[in-house]
Parts: structure tokens; C-alpha cells; sequence
């Protein structure tokens, strides 16, 4: 018979150190989920409001303690039932029928942010502190504070039974159209992307009328495959039960649609009506919910759920005839039983604000309209971080070809070779940024070019060549200029920025003439690396992890100049610096 280590038994010693625990069941090994588990019995004491005064529980912890997880988790018998905040959803019970799938989530919010609050690794420690947490945990829960005023609003948990994933775009101004059109319900319009994933494009009332779309970018609508229609209500507020439960089954699902108005037979059937052609369909629940928990909403949330294939014209009904009454009847006695799980989809808000909440670039340059010349690889690096940071508007010129050997320092990889490299950026980019919109000149800067770009805002020249640096003189006085470049490997980066009108080719010439100079008799020194056979294959030399750096420096000053929106020239010279040891120890900023 499996017996616990020595290692449980020490940390299970803990248990005595705490008045308000009870020991029922010492360790046992549960053979199906491959854990130990004890089983104890916590007495509140304070006044019961929301929990007991007597509840059971069981810890599991994994054979190898004191590594892997410490998992609490409230007993079916005895235990509780409701859901609350900071703890899974306790619908369901555990296939041993001992314990519900409630756990508890003990940890810090900054544990994992800030490396504090973090829970002890040694074995004689591990199971006090969880215990230590598990108390405090119910303490809250019993009065009610398990959440604040100022803590960020959180989903409860969501038990996923479908790989399909819905995306949407809802932000506060969406939410102000929601609120003035006043519609409830109604059918939407998925387009597919990638496989599995839908994005929500439209949604349409009863009536026909428009209630919200949606303008994904190129990469979504020149390229979805087709269309899927679904149905969707709008909901006052968020669809819970049992304190904080996602509904689990049909059963669960009506009483909480029946709790906020929502009639079966004046909202739910017409919207059934619409999707009877033997498909499964979305049904898609909407509420608000507010940024911090208890205050104000400020966007619309969607859920996902598949439903059934319902009844329909090709159904056969044995007895009844085919017809809608029919059709009604067989879907609630047979295709909507009332304990039959539901089939919850993933659901993602990808609006801006939400999907770049990790780091993104202010209002006043995300909706300026960009123009990169040259899709090298120092273009391809400030183009990436562009879109990567909220920029949606953008043009790429670059008539090359991506080779094999661009690869080592190139935004992009080999699928792409052969594939003209401005176009082949574009892809890239609207994989980055479901909102992007790429344009592409997949030709070499002309004259002719410039009149195609009055409509453009800034224009980044990352080409390094004379002839291109000479046409920035021919944009018009209301489009910033800006110029990168890079010296002898990389170790030196040119930066002009131009705002205002009256940019001068010479001038670059005149600011960085002695630096340039000196990489030209660098590299008549120095051999140069030499790609392929044949003659002329000399290629400039670089590592790719200095152009990376030369083009986020690069990218990072045109970024402060842009928001200030500075006006004038601004020419520098960032030069890399190492110690006796060849160790890097910064870039020199050097204005010229």
C-alpha cells in the first residue's frame, strides 16, 4: 500500500498550529487522479454571514512534494456550493465524487508580478501556508471582501467544453452605441480567420438594422474564409449563478435568463427561427462590466456558446408534423435537456485598448499614418515594433526580394524567401495586429512615388541610400521626416528627424560627413563578408541582434520627438561604447 513520505509528514505537522482546523482523513492516495489528499474541517470564528460556521475541505498535493501544486478544494458533503470571487467555478464535482472543482486561488495578485507575497518551497512549510491562506480566504468570503473598490474586475471562471475561440471589439465608446440603440437581440455575423476562430464583424437586429460592426484589419477581411451567422442577446448584467458560477447546463442557463427578463418565447424562439438549418450556431451573451469592481461599466463583454443542431425542416419527428410548433416542442423535450453541459466557447475582446494593455503608444502618434521606405532589416524591425504597439495605419516601399542570407538579422524567417519583401512584411505585420492595416509599394522609391503619400503623416526612411534621401526633400511641409541608418557593424546609428517643411538632403551630408567618412575607411581596412559566387557579392556586415538594437533606439527617439511634436531638425549619432574588456557599456548620444 502507498504510504506518504517523510516529507508530507513534516509539512502535514502544521495542521496542529492552527485552533480553527480539524484533521478528518489523513493522507490517502486518490489512485485515479494520482494525488494525496486530506480531508479537514474548518470552524469560523467569527459570525456566519455567507459561509457555515462548520465547513470541509480537501487539500491535494502531487506524490513528488514538496514540488508541484498544493490544490484546495471545498467537499461535496459538508462543504459549500455557491462560487465566489478568486475561486474556479465550484459547478462541478470531481469524478471521485469527494470534493467539488471550486479551488481556492490563495495566491498573491503581485506574487507572480513582483516576486513578494510568493508561497514557501521548503516541504515543512508548504502546507502551513496554504492552510494559512485557505483560512483567510474564507474569512473574506464569509464577510464579503474578497474584492475591493480597487481591484480590477475579473471573469468568474468559465469550464471550456469547445476548441472554437469568438473574438470581439468592445471598448467604452462601443459601449456608449450599445447604451443609445437600446437593442437586445438579434443575429451577428462571424467571419473566419484562422481554423477555429471567429471574429465578430456584425450584429443586426430583428429588424435588419445595424447595431454594431466591426473594421478588422486587412489581415481579417481580405483574408477570412467565409461566413457563420450566430445569435446574440444583450444582457443588463452579467449572467451568473450560485454567487459568482458561470451556468453549467440549460437548466442553469434559463433561470438566469429568466432572472433578467429575458421571455422565452418573445426573445428566445424568434432568435432560434433564424438558425434552423441543421448547423450548430453561436449564441452569443452580452452584458456590461464596470474596469474596478462596484463602479461604473465601461465596456460590453461577450460570451460564447455553441449550441445544438436544431430542429428543423430535414428533422424527422416521429407523430408530429413538420412544422414550427413541432420544431419548438423537440427542441425543449429533446436537443435542450435541462442537465446537459454547456458547450462554452473561448471569447476575446481584441479591441486595441484591450489587447495592448502590456504596452502601447498614446492617441497622439498610434493615429498618425506611417510610411516606411526600405523593408531591410532595419525597417522591418521599426515597422514590426510600430504594430506591435498600436500603430494600424501603414504603407511599406520596397521593391527587393527577401533572400536566404536577409534572414540573419530580418523580422522575418524562411517561409518567407522568394517573396518580395514588402509584401511579405505586410503578412507578417497583420499577424501582429488584428486592427492593422497594411499598404504596400512593393516597388523601389521614385519621384513618381512621393504624390502617392500626401495623406501620410510621418515617413521613415530606412533605406540608407542617397538618391531616396534626396526625394525627402520633394514631401510637402505638413509630413515629418525621418532617416535611420547604421554605420560599420552597426556600431554607430545615424538618426535625423525633419518636422515643419524644408528638409535639406545636404544637410544630412553636412551633420554626419566625418562619422561617414570614417566607416568608408573602416571598410576598404577590413574584409567584407561575401555571400554566393560570382562577382559583386560583398554584403554589408551587421548582427542581427545590433540592428535590432539600432533600430529600437532609433525607434524610440522618433517616438518622444513625435509626441512632443517637436518641430525643426534634430540630427544624432548614438555610438556604441565598451569597456578595456569589450564589454558593451552603452551607446553615446552624440547631437552633430
Amino acid at each position: 500500500m502507498k504510504q506518504p513520505t517523510e516529507a508530507m509528514l513534516c509539512g502535514r505537522r502544521y495542521i496542529d498550529a492552527f485552533s480553527e482546523i480539524e484533521l478528518l482523513e489523513d493522507f490517502v492516495w486518490e489512485e485515479v487522479l494520482e494525488r494525496w489528499y486530506i480531508r479537514f474541517r474548518i470552524c469560523l470564528c467569527s459570525e456566519c454571514i455567507s459561509i457555515p460556521s462548520k465547513t470541509e475541505w480537501y487539500l491535494t498535493i502531487q506524490d513528488n512534494y514538496p514540488e508541484g501544486n498544493i490544490d484546495i478544494y471545498p467537499a461535496v458533503e459538508n462543504g459549500i456550493k455557491d462560487t465566489f470571487f478568486h475561486q474556479s467555478n465550484n459547478g462541478y464535482i470531481e469524478k471521485n465524487g469527494l470534493w467539488r472543482k471550486g479551488k481556492l486561488c490563495l495566491k498573491h495578485p503581485l506574487a507572480e508580478i513582483v516576486g513578494c507575497y510568493t508561497e514557501p518551497k521548503e516541504a515543512d512549510a508548504r502546507i502551513g501556508w496554504n492552510l494559512s491562506r485557505t483560512l483567510e480566504w474564507i474569512e473574506k468570503a464569509n464577510r464579503g471582501t474578497l474584492v475591493g473598490d480597487d481591484d480590477y474586475f475579473e471573469l468568474p471562471d468559465m469550464v471550456i467544453q469547445n476548441i472554437g475561440r469568438i473574438v470581439f471589439d468592445e471598448d467604452e465608446v462601443s459601449l456608449m452605441e450599445w447604451e443609445s440603440s437600446g437593442n437586445k437581440s438579434g443575429t451577428c455575423n462571424l467571419i473566419f480567420k484562422e481554423k477555429n476562430t471567429l471574429y465578430a464583424e456584425k450584429f443586426i437586429d430583428l429588424k435588419g438594422n445595424t447595431c454594431k460592426s466591426t473594421v478588422w484589419g486587412s489581415g481579417i477581411t481580405n483574408t477570412c474564409i467565409k461566413g457563420e451567422k450566430a445569435i446574440w442577446i444583450m444582457l443588463e448584467k452579467i449572467p451568473v449563478i450560485n454567487g459568482w458560477q458561470v451556468p453549467s447546463t440549460y437548466d442553469e442557463l434559463m433561470e438566469v435568463l429568466i432572472e433578467q427578463n429575458v421571455d422565452f418565447q418573445s426573445v428566445i424562439i424568434p432568435l432560434l427561427d433564424r438558425i434552423r438549418d441543421g448547423k450548430r450556431h453561436y449564441l452569443l451573451l452580452g452584458f456590461p462590466i464596470p474596469e474596478k469592481f462596484n463602479k461604473d461599466d465601461y465596456m460590453v463583454h461577450w460570451w460564447a456558446l455553441r449550441l445544438p443542431c436544431l430542429t428543423c425542416k430535414k428533422t424527422k419527428v416521429k407523430g408530429f408534423r413538420s412544422n414550427r410548433a413541432t420544431f419548438i416542442w423537440n427542441d425543449l423535450t429533446n436537443v435542450f435537456k435541462k442537465d446537459d453541459l454547456l458547450d462554452w466557447s473561448i471569447s476575446e475582446n481584441r479591441s486595441q485598448k484591450q489587447v495592448m494593455n502590456r504596452g502601447r503608444y498614446s492617441s497622439k502618434v498610434s493615429r498618425l499614418k506611417y510610411v516606411i521606405i526600405g523593408a531591410g532589416s532595419i525597417g522591418s524591425i521599426i515597422a514590426e515594433q510600430l504594430v506591435r504597439a498600436g500603430i494600424n495605419k501603414m504603407l511599406i516601399i520596397d521593391g527587393d526580394y527577401l533572400e536566404a542570407g536577409n534572414i540573419v538579422r530580418h523580422a522575418l524567417n524562411y517561409s518567407y524567401v522568394g517573396m518580395n519583401k514588402a509584401k511579405a512584411l505586410k503578412c507578417y505585420l497583420e499577424l501582429l495586429n488584428c486592427h492593422a492595416n497594411i499598404s504596400v509599394i512593393p516597388e523601389h522609391f521614385r519621384k513618381e512615388t512621393v504624390a502617392q503619400l500626401s495623406s501620410y503623416d510621418v515617413v521613415i526612411d530606412c533605406t540608407a541610400q542617397d538618391n531616396v534621401l534626396s526625394l525627402l526633400q520633394e514631401f510637402p511641409s505638413k509630413v515629418t521626416l525621418c532617416t535611420v541608418s547604421v554605420g560599420y557593424k552597426a556600431e554607430k546609428i545615424y538618426f535625423m528627424y525633419h518636422a515643419g517643411g524644408g528638409f535639406s538632403a545636404s544637410c544630412f551630408y553636412e551633420r554626419f560627413a566625418k562619422f561617414i567618412k570614417n566607416d568608408q575607411e573602416l571598410l576598404k581596412i577590413e574584409a567584407l563578408p561575401w555571400e554566393g559566387v560570382g562577382c559583386w557579392s560583398p554584403v554589408f556586415p551587421a548582427m542581427g541582434a545590433d540592428m535590432q538594437l539600432a533600430g529600437m533606439i532609433a525607434l524610440e527617439q522618433l517616438m518622444i520627438l513625435l509626441e512632443r511634436q517637436e518641430k525643426g531638425n534634430c540630427a544624432i549619432v548614438y555610438e556604441k561604447i565598451t569597456d578595456e574588456n569589450g564589454i558593451m557599456k552603452s551607446y553615446d548620444r552624440i547631437f552633430v
